[in-house]
């Protein structure tokens, strides 16, 4: 195989001395497929001794002329671009084949004119140094254009040779073929076989070429193209050859038919080329395959056992073939099959590239494990926000514990820590660790300090590499050999409470930038197992001292009620007393004034009492002794005062009851008439209008199941006219001290116990009480129930 090295001076230009034996089909070599023959055996002429002639290209003339004649096409044409190239030095000569199935003309498929494909058959250089380089596969910018090329619109039009002088311009010279060539003389000479355009010749020298030169190259030229047609151009001869040949050259699979213990390459297409990393535009026919391809494809070669193939007849077949082309990993099968050819052995090598499918299948892989890894994060991620919830009020150091073992497992570290942040000291002390070759529990470094410190400082995630060199190691971990480490922030609320942070990834990798997020996720439940922990431990405290407040709220109400009685007691005897006087009794302003204080003293009595019945409820102390009563009697004693002082003073409510006699109820005397008198006491003060009273009772029966005996309770209604309750009230209304808006407007007195009250004793005998409907403006609907006694008092 003819190289791109130079040739030196002394190397001899082979000009063959006797003709062979003509061949009916001459070989195609220079095309990208063709099949080697023997070269003859030739004289020498050598480069120095042609530049030494005064007129060289008379001297070879003759010989060239008999090349052309007698020689193959293939031989021929070659030793006539050398020539060229030699005897008009310094010159470049290019020989271009046009392929038959392609030629320029009137051959069209479909109604559109084919595209010709130039494809330099020969091609070499001699510059002032005299060493003559034969460059291979040059193929021009234009060695594809279409008919819209300028060359080949001359070509086509018939114009005949072309020839351009130094400072001579013309539309063909600006054909991409015409690149990078000498401008002294260039010229380009058709192949034209029955008004078809079969190739060009072209020759451009740095000096300007005489007449009778440019007239030597039109003979050489015109002697080609009979050659051409002697040897290629028979219709019923070449067809077959060059559908053959478009259609190998075109596949898309690497062929090539190699034979003999050297291993001559009979044949090779561009994909085979490629395959070994050569040009594809290079000839690869006759040349030895080991010695052409190239080093770095050696071992691929040797792969293919090319040899035991040529000497057993043994089959090789190569799957998913790792090719590295440019940086960039290629994949082959390749199946290398013994044949005989001409009688003697052969190798068929056949190879598909594959890329595209293991790539795929790789990537079908890679997205499966990855995938899988992916359910892994999540899975744990998972676990570990079941684990911060469950474990909400426990000691975190366990469930820290975990988080750093699936941190460690998920990035496939080797060892790890977690600090908790000491807001008063300014220091992370370390939580729980592992991995590592002491216990660093408890150990303590400064905001300032280490990888940890700065993550901590500025709350953003680290990686550092050769952390044994780095500054920023910690003075505690001076004995640990650590190359990389990868920390981040445990942030809560926009607020550091800690680092975590793991050390050396498995099998030497550095840490990602996907390890950084995923560390991240798992600060941040992290970071939520020590905020809880902290958030737990503020409101026990708080709870402790709410309770110790309630405590001493609840010893201050109990013994100020207490306290009251004694001094109440003696109050209510003297203003009694005082009443009893002659003088006061019989003077009407005293009498009232004593009677006035009376009435307050008892009702301070009242707001003692009660304070002391709600301290009590609190506690759970309240006591009852229920017993059947008759509900309607406890309504009518209740109802009497009512009525009396409606009576006496004017009042403008009016009372109605409809409560069946037949009514036994479970309760406590003393807790029934309390709850009933609070009941009726609100409705009158919160009906400062007046109108209607109604008490009304009913017997209900709720079923507790199947087989349980049912429970009847009794169900008493206290309906007024008055102000109505807002919804904002209604949600306060059964608390303790709870004070309505309509009261404070309409400057109504109460302590805001006697609801709160009422419920504690309603639940302590086993009933409820609660406001069954209301509406500002339109009154309130308030609802008693108690269990029914099982017969009459």
């Amino acid at each position: 195989m003819s190289s791109a090295s130079d040739v030196s001076p002394s190397e001899a230009i082979d000009i063959p001395a006797e003709p062979p034996r003509r061949r009916t089909h001459a070989p195609r070599a220079g095309t990208p497929l063709a099949v080697a023959t023997p070269r003859p055996q030739h004289t020498s002429l050598t480069p120095r001794a042609l530049a030494a002639l005064p007129d060289a290209m008379a001297t070879v003339l003759s010989e060239l002329r008999r090349l052309l004649v007698d020689e193959p096409f293939g031989v021929a044409s070659r030793q006539l671009v050398d020539a060229l190239a030699l005897s008009l030095a310094p010159a470049t000569a290019r020989l271009y084949l046009v392929e038959p199935a392609a030629s320029l003309g009137a051959h069209a498929i479909g109604g559109g004119t084919l595209t010709p494909s130039f494809t330099l058959f020969a091609s070499a250089s001699r510059g002032a140094t005299g060493k003559l380089t034969r460059p291979r596969g040059i193929v021009p910018s234009g060695a594809h254009a279409g008919t819209s090329d300028p060359l080949i619109r001359e070509l086509v039009s018939g114009a005949g040779a072309l020839v351009a002088h130094e400072g001579e311009t013309a539309a063909w010279l600006a054909s991409g073929y015409m690149a990078r060539l000498p401008h002294g003389t260039r010229g380009v000479w058709p192949l034209s076989v029955r008004g078809q355009v079969r190739g060009m010749l072209v020759v451009a020298s740095s000096s300007r070429l005489a007449g009778h030169d440019v007239a030597r190259v039109d003979e050489l030229a015109a002697l080609l193209m009979l050659a051409y047609e002697r040897d290629r151009g028979a219709p019923s001869q070449d067809a077959p050859e060059a559908l053959a040949q478009a259609v190998l050259r075109d596949a898309p699979l690497a062929l090539a038919v190699v034979t003999g213990e050297s291993q001559i390459i009979q044949m090779g297409n561009a994909a085979f080329a490629t395959l070994l990393g050569l040009d594809a535009t290079a000839s690869l026919v006759g040349d030895v395959l080991p010695v052409v391809v190239p080093e770095r494809s050696r071992s691929l070669l040797a792969s293919l056992r090319i040899g035991t193939v040529l000497s057993g007849g043994e089959p090789q077949a190569l799957v998913e073939l790792p090719v590295n082309r440019d940086g960039q990993m290629t994949y082959w099968n390749v199946t290398v099959s013994s044949l005989r050819l001409q009688d003697k052995p052969a190798a068929l090598i056949a190879g598909f590239e594959v890329t595209s499918e293991v790539r795929r299948w790789m990537h079908a892989r890679g997205s499966a494990h990855q995938a899988h890894e992916q359910v892994t994060q999540m899975r744990t991620l998972h676990d570990i926000t079941l684990a911060v919830s469950s474990h909400l009020g426990a000691d975190p150091t366990a469930l820290l514990r975990d988080v750093l073992t699936s941190a460690m497992e998920l990035l496939t570290a080797r060892a790890g820590v977690i600090y908790r942040l000491d807001d008063h000291r300014h220091e992370l002390e370390v939580v729980v660790a592992n991995g590592l070759s002491a216990d660093y529990r408890g150990k303590r470094i400064s905001m300032s300090e280490g990888v940890a410190g700065d993550v901590a400082t500025h709350g953003r995630g680290r990686t550092v590499m050769s952390y044994g060199q780095s500054p920023r190691r910690a003075a505690i971990f001076a004995n640990e050999p650590i190359n990389e480490t990868l920390a981040v922030p445990l942030r809560q609320r926009g607020h550091t409470v800690g680092v975590v942070q793991v050390f050396d990834p498995a099998q030497g990798r550095p840490f990602t930038d996907d390890d950084v997020q995923l560390l991240e996720l798992l600060a941040a439940q992290a970071a939520q197992a020590i905020e809880n922990a902290r958030t737990l431990g503020a409101l026990e405290h708080s709870l402790r001292k709410l309770r110790e407040l309630d405590r001493m709220k609840d010893d201050l109400i109990a013994t100020a009620s207490h306290e009251l009685r004694t001094p109440l007691t003696g109050v209510f005897g003297f203003l009694d007393l005082l009443r009893m006087l002659p003088s006061v009794r019989n003077d009407p302003t005293a009498n009232e004034y004593a009677r006035l204080a009376s009435a307050a003293a008892r009702d301070l009595g009242a707001i003692a009492e009660r304070m002391l019945t709600a301290s009590r409820a609190d506690t759970g102390h309240v006591e009852v002794h229920p017993e059947p009563v008759r509900l309607s009697a406890v309504v009518e004693a209740v109802l009497e005062r009512y009525r009396e002082l409606a009576l006496g003073q004017g009042g403008p409510h009016t009372f109605v009851v409809d409560v069946p006699a037949h009514v036994d109820v479970q309760a406590d005397v003393g807790a029934l008439r309390e709850i009933l008198d609070n009941l009726l006491s609100n409705a009158v003060k919160y009906s400062p209008d007046g109108g209607t009273i109604t008490l009304r009772a009913t017997a209900d029966e709720l079923a507790n199941g199947d087989t349980l005996p049912t429970t009847h309770y009794a169900l008493l209604t206290v309906t007024d006219q008055g102000l109505g309750i807002s919804p904002s009230d209604q949600a306060k209304l059964f608390g303790r001290f709870a004070r309505l808006d309509s009261a404070r407007e309409h400057e109504i007195r109460g302590t805001g116990l006697g609801l709160y009250i009422c419920r504690q004793l309603a639940h302590a005998m086993g009933g409820d009480v609660w406001l069954l409907d209301s509406g500002v403006g339109r009154g309130s609907v308030f609802a008693l129930s108690l269990p029914m006694a099982s017969g009459p008092r």
